[in-house]
């Protein structure tokens, strides 16, 4: 996949991101990624990236997982750097 190929697939997956329920310790997990992933970019490394949407697509809601109460929406301060990124992406 070229480098486009991964920005476009990487601004599909935010996109996606913002309308998951997780609960507060997954949503860590899930800043942590979004973290790899804007570092990715940063860099400019195909491979970082590639990795960094891996590891966030794992991360997404389970239908098992759904039947858990203690879900919430993306935290404000993820929800913004998630936002941050998507712009950066498009930009490319």
């Amino acid at each position: 996949m070229t480098i486009d190929d991964l920005s476009n697939q990487a601004r599909w997956l935010l996109s996606d991101v913002m309308h998951w329920d997780l609960t507060p310790a997954d949503w860590v997990y899930v800043e942590s990624a979004v973290s790899a992933l804007a570092a990715a970019l940063d860099h400019e490394n195909r491979a970082e990236l590639h990795n960094a949407i891996g590891d966030l697509e794992v991360l997404g809601p389970t239908r098992a997982s759904r039947v858990r109460n203690n879900h919430t929406q993306v935290p404000p301060p993820i929800r913004e750097m998630i936002d941050e990124t998507i712009h950066r992406l498009a930009r490319k």
